[in-house]
């Protein structure tokens, strides 16, 4: 019974500890900046040149499934379509 407590416990605590960190962000004009963790990184996952662009079918592509490489990817999609100002 304990168990199942602590396991419940633990999955609210993170649960909240989430919603607190995405209400931060979006409370932020300055998301972009905390969303890229790594700059960079999608490039090099991607086996891309640095001044090569990449082109929107394989982000496409790459944004299939949940690991980071996806998230970066359907990041990289969402700034990709914003209007620059």
């Amino acid at each position: 019974m304990q168990v199942v407590l602590l396991i419940l416990l633990f999955a609210f605590k993170k649960n909240i500890l989430w919603l607190f960190k995405e209400r931060k962000m979006a409370n932020k004009k300055n998301w972009i900046d905390e969303a890229i963790e790594k700059p960079g990184a999608l490039r090099k996952t991607l086996k891309m040149k640095k001044d090569e662009t990449i082109p929107t079918k394989l982000l496409e592509k790459a944004s299939k499934g949940s690991g980071k490489t996806a998230k970066r990817a359907r990041l990289a999609l969402t700034l990709k379509g914003m209007k620059h100002g």
